[in-house]
């Protein structure tokens, strides 16, 4: 939108001949310039370059132009800046057509009456292209584009005016209705500025030299406008610099070519979506001479072994990840370096803590889900060796893991006395909680100790909620519990769970969640401490009310706090089994109705318990006239085969079950799962009571069918409107739901085991005639 618009904001549509305009720029003019352009949608990226132009030649209808792009930048993402020789991070078209360029100059021709072929540009594009194994799409887009991308800046240079500079006054307008206002004019200069009347929200302002024509300094600016994916804006800045002194330094070609063959644009590493063992070995080889010791290259080296096919990528990918500086490493590469050193190494890991933690998210994420689990308690030593010997495992190899362990132990309490003084807020305050568990469970008999721990504790968690507080005052909790501290452990527990409550019913909090599942197991255990049924049964229901409900809910980091308390991630179908030994059925069942739908693996317990409890109904019934009712309706859709020969949509499939998956050949996890869904596909294919369907989203259709035809899959797939996934609220990829014969659907969350799900579902049939009891009231259940 961006493009055409500027182009037309300068008269330049097509072979158009426009009257009464004119170049105003002079031959001989040699000049630098730096240009620099920001595009805000959804958010700001900002090119910049150094540009030489030449006029070779001139007229009021033409110019012949020699242009040299000297240096190329990027300020957003990682970013990039070709005056240095580091590694260049691709992440767009536009990198890729710049460097294409750099440093390679070409004559470039404007004409008042006609767009002229400009043969060495596409000359240049098109070799670059080649070399670089660009994906055919991409480079002839490229291609394309270029002549235009870069008018965006010449135009913008050299406008089109209605008279010579001289004769300028007032305000003009040319034929094709721009308007033209001198803003200022001095005896070198003129300022001017100009919009047209196609592109109301854009306005150019230029200033121009007299004697020559060429710009000092010019802004175009297009105002931000509603488009139909979103707010889009755009400004691009000239501005005359000085002649650089001496030589401009030469880009290093190999480190251009070996950025670019290792970015997603380029097919030179990929026969398919992931990186091929075979050609990354040779491009290691090619490059690790020439440019090995070059940081930014060994971080994408790393990078490329990660997505890549390789058998021993694993070992290679952590051997190469020691050797590279903590501050050249992007957040995963620091998350997984801690995690290899720091079962050997605490004070190299304590050193690439100083750099992850500058992101809060990931410190965090590291010290929760990671690093805690050093200080779980040690496994049945005498029962794992035996069970390792009955599969085999030798007695060197039980030596070493055992060694590994004990050590991995004695170095994580070295790591957490480093962190536990460090200056830092952030360091400190992560790992504060875990460290007053820790050192009250390195003392078990000191009550003292716990209990000055446990108050230390609860302080802190008053004031933060970094350090994740709950889950260790849970922990302490129960060793208060195991040392016989009853009376302070239950008001410890008390405490947290009045806290716990505030936190879950706090919808700005981002941590709600994990704190209302830890809320279900304080209540649980809180039903555990009491002695009186109807105490049990009142904190079981609650138990079972701040178990998780939906996917959102189940929040990713309650697993790993599950892990170090030894909790379920939900109490529900124990409050309605409680329930059912008490006779109220009908309360029962509400519950496991709800049960079902946050957790449909357990389809078969619920059935189970169901007969038992209830023999003289139907669970069929059950299931489709009870459960179902609190599913959502299906969105409909109609998409295309990715060759656009077929046509699928929601309602050829009614009166069967339906698993639909969304999924795209970029998506590493959605590849792993392709070889069971297509088994699967192969499975029912004859079936007329179930069906699968896979949507590819954010995909192309070519990429669909070459991945497909690659790996021999036969499976039905379509491709996504870029709408159906919106209305589905696909929060991620892969993801799946088991649509009902009856059009309402369950999400199944990543992870979950689908085929056990849709073979449960399946296998759940309506009792014979004769034995069946119908449901006679359904609101009683």
């Amino acid at each position: 939108m961006s493009k055409n618009a500027l182009l037309l904001f300068f008269s330049l549509a097509g072979c158009t001949t426009v009257r009464a305009q004119q170049f105003v720029a002079k031959a001989g003019n040699d000049l630098y310039y730096k240009m620099t352009e920001t595009l805000d949608f959804q958010e700001k990226i900002t090119h910049s370059g150094i540009w030489r132009i030449q006029v070779k030649a001139a007229t009021d209808t033409s110019l012949l132009l020699n242009l040299t792009l000297l240096e190329y930048q990027r300020e957003n993402w990682s970013k990039i800046n070709t005056s240095v020789n580091e590694w260049l991070p691709i992440n767009s078209t536009k990198d890729v057509q710049q460097l294409a360029i750099l440093q390679k100059p070409f004559d470039f021709r404007l004409s008042i009456s006609h767009a002229p072929e400009q043969a060495e540009i596409d000359k240049i594009m098109r070799e670059a292209m080649a070399r670089w194994q660009i994906i055919p799409n991409h480079a002839e887009s490229l291609i394309k584009s270029a002549q235009s991308i870069l008018g965006q800046y010449i135009f913008i240079t050299f406008p089109r005016l209605p008279r010579p500079l001289q004769e300028m006054s007032g305000t003009m307008t040319t034929a094709d209705s721009t308007t033209v206002e001198v803003v200022a004019k001095d005896e070198h200069t003129i300022q001017l500025k100009t919009r047209a009347k196609n592109t109301p929200n854009a306005t150019a302002l230029l200033k121009l030299q007299l004697s020559t024509g060429m710009p000092v300094s010019g802004e175009f600016r297009m105002d931000a406008s509603n488009t139909s994916v979103g707010t889009f804006a755009q400004t691009a800045t000239i501005a005359l610099i000085p002649a650089p002194k001496g030589a401009i330094a030469r880009v290093d070609e190999m480190l251009v070519d070996a950025s670019v063959k290792g970015g997603s644009f380029s097919t030179a590493l990929r026969t398919g979506p992931e990186v091929d063992a075979a050609l990354l070995e040779k491009y290691i080889g090619e490059y690790d001479p020439a440019i090995g010791k070059n940081t930014g290259y060994q971080v994408a080296k790393i990078t490329l072994l990660q997505s890549s096919n390789m058998k021993d990528k694993y070992a290679r990918y952590n051997a190469a990840l020691r050797l590279i500086p903590n501050d050249a490493l992007t957040n995963t590469h620091l998350f997984n370096k801690a995690q290899e050193l720091k079962d050997t190494d605490p004070e190299g890991t304590y050193d690439v803590i100083k750099y992850m933690s500058k992101d809060k998210r990931s410190y965090r994420e590291w010290i929760q889900q990671s690093f805690a689990q050093n200080f779980t308690p040690m496994l049945d030593t005498l029962g794992a060796i035996a069970s390792w010997k009955e599969h085999g495992v030798s007695e060197p190899e039980i030596a070493k893991f055992l060694y590994q362990a004990r050590n991995s132990r004695a170095s994580a309490q070295k790591l957490i006395a480093l962190l536990e003084k460090d200056k830092n807020d952030v360091i400190r305050d992560e790992i504060y909680p875990l460290y007053l568990w820790n050192e009250a469970k390195q003392h078990p008999n000191d009550k003292a100790l716990l209990a000055k721990n446990a108050s230390q504790l609860e302080k802190f968690g008053s004031k933060k909620t970094t350090g994740n507080p709950h889950r260790y005052a849970l922990l302490l909790y129960k060793q208060m519990q195991e040392t016989g501290m009853r009376q302070e452990a239950s008001q410890l527990l008390d405490r947290e769970i009045t806290r716990m409550e505030k936190r879950a019913l706090d919808t700005a909090d981002k941590q709600r969640f994990a704190d209302q599942n830890m809320l279900a197991y304080a209540y649980k255990l809180k039903s555990e401490s009491v002695t009186g049924d109807q105490e049990k049964m009142k904190y079981l229901a609650k138990a079972a009310l701040y178990s998780p409900k939906t996917n959102t809910e189940k929040a990713y980091d309650s697993f790993y706090d599950r892990v170090l308390l030894n909790s379920k991630e939900s109490y529900r179908s124990e409050f309605a089994d409680a329930l059912l030994k008490n006779g109220n059925t009908v309360e029962a069942m509400k519950i496991l109705s709800d049960q079902l739908y946050t957790d449909p693996t357990m389809l078969g317990e619920v059935q189970q318990s169901f007969n038992k409890h209830l023999p003289e109904k139907d669970f069929y019934d059950f299931l489709h006239q009870v459960v179902m009712k609190s599913w959502k309706s299906v969105p409909a859709f109609t998409l295309k085969t990715p060759n656009g020969d077929a046509t699928y949509a929601l309602g050829d499939y009614k009166g069967k079950w339906l698993l639909l998956d969304f999924w795209g050949t970029w998506c590493a996890p959605c590849r792993q799962e392709l070889p069971e869904l297509n088994k699967f596909s192969q499975e029912i294919k004859h079936r007329s009571d179930v069906a699968f369907l896979s949507i590819a989203c954010h995909d192309q259709p070519d990429a669909v069918i070459s991945f497909m035809k690659e790996k021999q899959y036969q499976f039905t797939a379509v491709m996504s409107d870029n709408v159906v996934e919106k209305n589905y609220e696909v929060r991620g990829y892969p993801s799946k739901y088991l649509i009902s014969p009856e059009g309402v659907m369950l999400e199944l969350s990543y992870g979950t085991d689908w085929q056990r799900v849709v073979k449960d579902f399946l296998n759940v049939k309506p009792k014979e005639a004769g034995d069946k009891t119908k449901l006679q009231n359904k609101k009683e259940i």
